[in-house]
């Protein structure tokens, strides 16, 4: 796995230190999914505080049902913002995971009319949207 960013000997104050951008020698995750892979794709959604309470509800009340439908998914889960910095730019309001048994299942997710749906009628209310896909048994951890 490639190593992410290191810097040579740096010259301070006369003597030569190794001097390193990284807290350790980090190794990201670089796997090549296969078609038949699991999937797990990973939504985050903020939603600013004031937007018009029914527009609120209705996209909420629609996440709730595209979740529990789960087209294609073998495993879905949703989960809210405990709410601690509502007004923080960086904050989501809303987690989607979703599990996927394949590549194939995911694109197929990506196309059903729930989604595709859901998509159209809610997105222009969201400040933010964001999706990762990984594999869903990549367990590996940034030490």
């Amino acid at each position: 796995m490639p190593l992410l960013h290191t810097q040579p000997p740096v010259n301070v104050s006369g003597a030569y230190q190794c001097a390193r951008s990284v807290v350790q020698d980090v190794q990201v995750s670089n796997h090549a999914t296969e078609d038949s892979a699991a999937i797990r794709h990973v939504v985050q959604i903020r939603l600013e505080p004031d937007l018009d309470p029914e527009r609120r509800h209705a996209l909420e009340a629609d996440l709730q049902a595209l979740v529990a439908a789960r087209p294609y998914a073998s495993h879905g889960s949703l989960h809210r913002d405990l709410g601690r910095r509502p007004n923080s730019t960086v904050s989501a309001t809303w987690m989607v995971c979703l599990d996927f048994p394949s590549m194939a299942a995911f694109e197929a997710y990506l196309l059903d009319p729930i989604h595709v749906s859901f998509l159209s009628e809610h997105q222009p209310s969201m400040a933010w949207i964001t999706a990762i896909q990984v594999p869903a048994e990549d367990s590996e951890t940034l030490r």
